[in-house]
């Protein structure tokens, strides 16, 4: 999974603030188009910026995934990604500075524009396909007071 190649197929969409959907790309192996149909049908509106966290994560336990929130030592991206080198067993999903911005974490390598940057980190999640039926996510407590998650 190539960023460069990500966004080159958003530009040919016209496609932008799709963070969103090239992190869904990164952590479930799908190609940019059908991320994009997934992402836009299930969470986001089209060329609006980001889904609400609730939808996003939601829309990943509909397509049959499971998020379980992974603990981590580092503040931002850049010591997320040495800290995670080493774990290729699975796909994280970040998200960054207040959970305003989610990136994605394949194979130990973060494939995002702010790979190599300080932006702070808010939450990761570990991604893994389990079924329809046996999906769900975990929400960070301290999130659990902020407007996108009322009512969850």
């Amino acid at each position: 999974m190539d960023f460069d190649a990500l966004q080159s197929k958003a530009v040919n969409m016209g496609e932008t603030n799709d963070c969103s959907v090239k992190a869904w790309a990164v952590v479930t192996g799908d190609d940019y188009d059908t991320s994009h149909y997934v992402v836009e049908e299930l969470a986001k509106r089209p060329r609006r910026g980001g889904p609400q966290w609730r939808a996003y994560l939601e829309a990943f336990r509909a397509m049959g995934y499971r998020l379980t929130l992974v603990e981590y030592a580092s503040k931002t991206v850049v010591t997320l990604g040495r800290e995670f080198a080493t774990r290729r067993d699975a796909q994280y999903l970040v998200a960054t500075g207040g959970g305003g911005h989610v990136l994605g974490i394949r194979d130990g390598r973060v494939v995002d524009w702010t790979e190599g940057r300080r932006h702070r980190i808010a939450a990761v999640w570990r991604v893994e396909y389990v079924g329809v039926d046996a999906a769900g996510f975990e929400v960070p407590e301290q999130w659990r007071y902020w407007n996108q998650f009322r009512g969850m």
